[in-house]
């Protein structure tokens, strides 16, 4: 006769791991390259990202695997946006989103004014410096002098 004390030990190890990691909520972050618009509705593109991201707090949800534009109900009545779901690997479902209900969101809000800071904070990036003590002016000036006396080199 064979003991199986330790194989049955093992087994039993390796089903209260499987158990314990089938339980955890694993969800996956919104990826933007995965969300899509037509150019011309580019300006809702904050929105599209809301809907992905409200997708994420249904239950079944674990990851946003597509999100786009709904064209047959935008046509029809209000803009609106489907995002597909994965539920686990073998299922997957759709939400969709009203862009009047995506307006009315705080963490909309939140996000607009985020991302409208971060904007202020790369145009003063771009913007030539004006601090105390910096020759850009001077420079700026001596550059427009040199152009109005020297002509251009044709070949």
């Amino acid at each position: 006769m064979t003991d199986n004390t330790g194989m049955n030990r093992s087994l039993a190890v390796s089903l209260l791991m499987g158990l314990s990691l089938a339980s955890l909520d694993v969800r996956a972050e919104v990826r933007p390259e995965r969300l899509w618009l037509p150019p011309a509705f580019a300006q809702y593109s904050d929105a599209l990202s809301t809907a992905a991201e409200l997708a994420l707090e249904h239950p079944d949800c674990r990851e946003v695997l597509y999100g786009r534009l709904n064209e047959f109900r935008s046509a029809q009545t209000e803009i609106s946006f489907t995002i597909l779901c994965m539920k686990d690997a073998r299922s997957t479902f759709n939400q969709v989103f009203a862009l009047a209900d995506l307006l009315d969101n705080p963490a909309a809000d939140a996000r607009r004014a985020a991302r409208q800071q971060e904007l202020e904070q790369l145009r003063g990036l771009l913007q030539p410096s004006s601090r105390p003590g910096s020759d850009n002016e001077a420079e700026t000036e001596a550059d427009a002098e040199q152009d109005e006396d020297s002509s251009p080199e044709i070949f």
